[in-house]
């Protein structure tokens, strides 16, 4: 789905549900960040723009992480296929693994679960 299907499918219902949305840039506009609440915790939702690149994701996400950690904490569920990019954002000491949802994403589809750290 497009970008802007995406934006218009989810962000109203985000945000009537007490939730938060931000856009990320770097320099210019990259991708779009929309926070869940999820009892005390909050779920950020991550949909990147074709124009960002690999080290602007990662700086992006650093910098997001990091003041999002400041105030409130959060929880992540991360397809398999995307764990290497969410273990590297955990050496930065932003968050850390806390477990494994099986079929979080449909059978056989399993989530890994980060949590922000102290």
């Amino acid at each position: 789905m497009e970008f802007a299907g995406l934006l218009e499918q989810n962000l109203g219902l985000v945000l009537g549900k007490g939730g938060k949305a931000w856009a990320v840039t770097v320099k210019n506009p990259i991708g779009l960040v929309v926070i869940s609440p999820m009892g005390r915790y909050m779920e950020p939702h991550v949909v990147w723009m074709p124009e960002a690149t690999p080290r602007t994701i990662l700086q992006a996400s650093l910098y997001f992480l990091g003041e999002m950690k400041k105030e409130t904490p959060f929880l992540i569920t991360a397809r398999e296929a995307d764990r290497t990019f969410f273990d590297h954002l955990c050496k930065y000491a932003l968050m850390r693994t806390v477990g494994k949802l099986r079929d979080h994403f449909g059978h056989d589809e399993h989530a890994i679960l980060y949590q922000s750290a102290r």
